[in-house]
Formats: C-alpha cells, sequence, structure tokens
C-alpha cells in the first residue's frame, strides 16, 4: 500500500523521510531538501485583535461605497492587508502594528503613504483618505 503524502509531496511521518530521500539523485536530493526546509518552517501567522479591530472599522469607513463582505484581509507576519475581492493588487490599507508602534499604509496616492496611529481608532481620523484609496482602486477595472 502507498504512503499517503501531504501537501509537499513527502511521505507522512518524518521517521519515513531517510527512506524516501534515499532514492533520489543528488539534484532530487537537493531539490526535495529545499521543498522539505520550506515544509517545516514556522509559517504561522497569528492575527492580533488590533488588526481584527482595524479590519472592522475600515469595513464601517468603506460602508457606503461597498458591500464590506468584499473586504478581505490578508495577513502576514510583517504586514495585514486589506483587499477587495481577494485580489493581491487592490490592496486599500496595509497595517504595520508591531509592538507599539502602529502605523497604516494607505493606498491612496497622498503624501505621506504611511500614518503613525496612536491607537487603532484613529484610522477613523484617515476615513477620508481610506475612501479615496478605495474609490481609486474601484474606478480601475
Amino acid at each position: 500500500m502507498e504512503q499517503p503524502k501531504d501537501w509537499t509531496g513527502l511521505p507522512s511521518g518524518s521517521h519515513q523521510f531517510a527512506a524516501w530521500a534515499s532514492a533520489l539523485s543528488d539534484t532530487a536530493w537537493t531539490a526535495s531538501i529545499y521543498v522539505w526546509a520550506l515544509a517545516t518552517m514556522d509559517l504561522r501567522v497569528d492575527t492580533t485583535s488590533e488588526e481584527v479591530e482595524g479590519l472592522r472599522i475600515v469595513r464601517e469607513i468603506c460602508s457606503n461605497d461597498i458591500d464590506p463582505a468584499r473586504l478581505i484581509e490578508r495577513d502576514t507576519k510583517n504586514q495585514f492587508d486589506i483587499l477587495v475581492d481577494q485580489h493581491g493588487l487592490k490592496t486599500i490599507v496595509r497595517f504595520h502594528f508591531f509592538g507599539g508602534s502602529k502605523k497604516v499604509e494607505i493606498h491612496d496616492g497622498a503624501d505621506p503613504a504611511r500614518v503613525e496611529l496612536a491607537s487603532v481608532s484613529d484610522l477613523r481620523k484617515n476615513g477620508e483618505r481610506i475612501r479615496a484609496s478605495l474609490k481609486k482602486i474601484l474606478s480601475t477595472k
């Protein structure tokens, strides 16, 4: 019976890795080590309550112009993006919330693009710029 495989194509169970790898050529071995390293890296992303609150505020700000359900988050280790329709090129705002520092990058074309926030609720002070960013994205098809 064939061993089940996970998304990397590696046999499940780390004790089986050596047997699987020994059957590969040198080139395939190098590639498989790279895939294995990627598969075992800590890629977990922890979405903070501040990021969730920021998403809620941005949805509230934009609710007159778009169905809030179309505004989707994409969280990575370094940033938290709010996108229209999960489209990577349609980022309205990008949060950079690290430790005590809170910055938001607003993609409306105005300066400064990155704004320092005292608290997440300060997003409301930038509501017009956030709406301008949304309108700019919606106007480009």
